[in-house]
């Protein structure tokens, strides 16, 4: 069936998929859990095992075949995959048993887009690209390239003990046009931020100093935005003057 897909255009693939399931249910087709009522699935690992699991949000029509040899056609919400995990996992919702599930890769015998229709000949592939295309990917990339805007920015935001919602919203700004994605959300960000541990005085001015290194366009952003930041109260606390201080010795404009 794999071979009769690959040659169909995305939309013709997933219509054929359903109608195919469609006749299966009507005409004695082998034993799948589509036309059977009370199966068990095959036990087909522990996925919290994973040692890189990854945030992914797609939708997939499958056909799978488990480790006892049932041939299943399921929908399936993806959630998570691990590349490398047993040559290749991903776990979701499954639509046929209403409940978490975990598939392997090299059991999946083929596998449609539920989106778009299109044929997907590697299931982890499409689930790597389709990370790498998401804001998460986004705010990772952050976390990993610009660590230290990120930390310089913390520190300033919560140098008199509080890290209001208005800074919030500044720092938000940043990471948006650091990333160029405005799809980042402020639950990403806040998920992002509590990776960051707070810094003492030393380490933020190494951060800072770090920072004088990088290109004028990035001192000017970072600069800026802890202005924004402090303007946002009526009293400058004495460390946020501190910090802006130092930061507009060191930094360029």
């Amino acid at each position: 069936m794999e071979t009769l897909l690959v040659g169909m255009v995305p939309g013709l693939a997933l219509a054929y998929l359903m109608m195919r399931r469609q006749k299966d249910q009507s005409h004695g087709a082998p034993k799948t859990l589509d036309n059977m009522q009370g199966e068990k699935d095959a036990w087909e690992g522990t996925f919290w095992e994973a040692s890189e699991p990854t945030p992914v949000d797609a939708v997939v029509l499958i056909d799978y075949i488990d480790a006892n040899g049932l041939s299943t056609q399921r929908t399936v919400t993806v959630r998570q995959f691990d590349k490398d995990y047993l040559g290749g996992m991903f776990i979701g919702h499954c639509h046929l048993r209403n409940a978490t599930r975990t598939f392997r890769a090299d059991r999946v015998k083929s596998c449609v887009d539920s989106e778009t229709g299109e044929v997907i000949s590697d299931v982890i592939a499409f689930l790597e690209k389709r990370y790498e295309d998401s804001p998460e990917s986004s705010a990772k990339k952050l976390l990993d390239i610009d660590y230290d805007t990120l930390r310089v920015l913390l520190y300033v935001g919560k140098a008199d003990g509080q890290f209001r919602q208005a800074e919030r919203n500044i720092y938000l700004d940043v990471c948006q046009t650091i990333s160029t994605d405005s799809r980042l959300t402020r639950e990403l960000i806040d998920g992002l931020l509590e990776n960051i541990q707070d810094l003492s005085v030393s380490a933020f001015k190494q951060a800072v100093t770090r920072l004088s290194k990088q290109s004028i366009e990035t001192q000017s952003l970072v600069l800026n935005a802890a202005e924004r930041m402090i303007a946002t109260q009526r009293t400058v606390h004495a460390v946020e003057q501190e910090a802006i201080d130092y930061m507009r010795d060191r930094l360029k404009k």
